[in-house]
């Protein structure tokens, strides 16, 4: 009697862990699978080896300029040799480079260490990013991130000026229009450039004097600087042009070798403004 009672004991017990086993499986089956954690800045900050500070936390840059930024980086823990720094998007996305001067410091062997430095866009997407964005500072260590500082960076696009001095001309004359380039910003690296209308219908007008298959390059080096553009205009029958100045419109071409689409083909125009000589 026994016997059958402690079996049937055994089997009722089998039974009820059979069925917890399979309800467990059932509830590990219906969670979300794991996320692997992802730290806020500011609980990279507070678990952080150096601790990064600056009294400048909002930032303007413009492309190709160097601006400042004081930091002082504080070691809570004992470091040798130097730690690199970076400035990175904080929504991982690229796009938008600035690079940071010096790339690296040597820590003081005790207290902290202040910093200036220089901070210069050389790449800024197209278009501009509207507005203020988030990035970080970033220090590291063989690939290993040491602390971070969240900054607010606004950047800007340099603005060039094209502008060609009117002149003064025949029909069917060839006239060399000075032409100044300049922009808001000086710090703006060499660059070449060629003209060509911005109307191809303007072509039947008037027409650059170099070939159009072979455009003159037009080579900056630094600014304001200043050329000489030889243009034929063309005889204009049956048209009526305006009684004291006709204005067209060329291209400047070859501006996004500066590192932006912002400056591409037929963006930026220089207009030629001209009196008809009777």
């Amino acid at each position: 009697m026994h016997t059958s009672s402690a079996g049937l004991s055994a089997l009722l017990l089998a039974a009820l862990l059979s069925a917890c086993s399979s309800s467990t499986s059932e509830v590990l089956a219906s969670l979300p699978d794991a996320q692997p954690a992802v730290l806020s800045d500011s609980a990279a900050q507070k678990s952080a080896v150096l601790g990064l500070s600056s009294a400048e936390r909002q930032l303007s840059l413009r492309h190709w300029s160097a601006s400042t930024l004081a930091v002082t980086i504080d070691p809570r823990k004992t470091l040798r040799g130097p730690v690199s720094l970076r400035l990175e998007r904080a929504d991982g996305e690229g796009g938008d480079v600035i690079e940071v001067t010096p790339g690296s410091v040597t820590l003081k062997d005790r207290g902290v260490t202040a910093v200036e430095l220089k901070l210069r866009p050389t790449q800024v997407a197209f278009p501009a990013p509207g507005g203020p964005q988030s990035w970080r500072l970033v220090a590291s260590q063989g690939g290993q991130e040491l602390g971070r500082l969240p900054l607010t960076i606004t950047l800007a696009t340099v603005e060039f000026s094209f502008t060609l001095a009117p002149v003064t001309a025949r029909e069917g004359q060839t006239v060399s229009a000075t032409l100044t380039v300049d922009a808001d910003s000086r710090e703006v690296p060499p660059f070449t450039f060629s003209l060509s209308p911005y109307i191809p219908d303007e072509r039947t007008q008037y027409e650059l004097v170099d070939d159009p298959q072979r455009p003159a390059q037009y080579r900056v080096t630094s600014l304001p600087a200043t050329f000489q553009v030889p243009i034929l205009l063309k005889s204009f029958p049956g048209v009526q042009l305006p009684p004291d100045s006709a204005a067209f419109q060329l291209s400047v071409d070859g501006l996004n070798a500066l590192g932006s689409g912002r400056y591409g083909p037929k963006y930026v125009r220089a207009n030629l403004y001209w009196k008809l000589a009777r």
